[in-house]
């Protein structure tokens, strides 16, 4: 889909509520040259570079942050933003949520032993954008997880405990939780 502001393109992988009045937006961007990105009134972002050499990021000329590949940087979608790529394109992955419906937890791991990790969310997503990522649960069977695929588990209302054991070198946990006591829908 296009950009908000039309500077580019992005796949959308997973969104919370429709289309125009979601909670929670989860996509993944080619930028391909510097400029500007879209803005979000009222909403928040997190967003980590998974492909290329990195980008600067101008907050509304209040700050410059560096943002090297699997760094994650957090902040006000409100913002004027203005991205110079770091000697190439980039790719990121980039949560777009409303803090006052949401409260996220976004966590990279790191390749070694298998990785426990204990949610208690509505939504709990994996993504593994380099390498196959094996989810283990007790309320499901073994899942492997290919790389560049994402992985959403549900209703998590008590803790429960996930193993991830990487093929590769880092996997993202993502975990959504809903902070109003309203029902919501869910459109595919």
């Amino acid at each position: 889909m296009p950009w908000k502001n039309r500077g580019g393109h992005t796949t959308e992988l997973l969104r919370g509520g429709p289309r125009e009045k979601y909670t929670w937006r989860l996509s993944i961007a080619d930028i391909g040259v510097d400029g500007p990105f879209s803005r979000f009134v009222g909403m928040q972002r997190i967003i980590t570079v998974i492909q290329g050499n990195g980008v600067r990021l101008n907050l509304g000329g209040r700050s410059n942050e560096v943002l090297a590949p699997f760094q994650t940087l957090s902040f006000d979608g409100s913002s004027d933003v203005q991205c110079e790529l770091l000697n190439g394109p980039v790719k990121d992955i980039n949560l777009i949520y409303s803090p006052a419906h949401i409260s996220p937890r976004w966590e990279w791991t790191e390749q070694g032993q298998p990785r426990d990790f204990s949610a208690s969310a509505d939504t709990t997503l994996v993504y593994s954008p380099e390498s196959e990522t094996a989810v283990t649960s007790t309320r499901f069977s073994p899942i492997d997880l290919p790389a560049g695929h994402l992985l959403e588990i549900t209703n998590t209302p008590e803790p429960e405990t996930f193993t991830l054991q990487l093929a590769g070198s880092r996997c993202l946990i993502i975990a959504l939780t809903t902070l109003e006591s309203q029902p919501t829908t869910r459109h595919f």
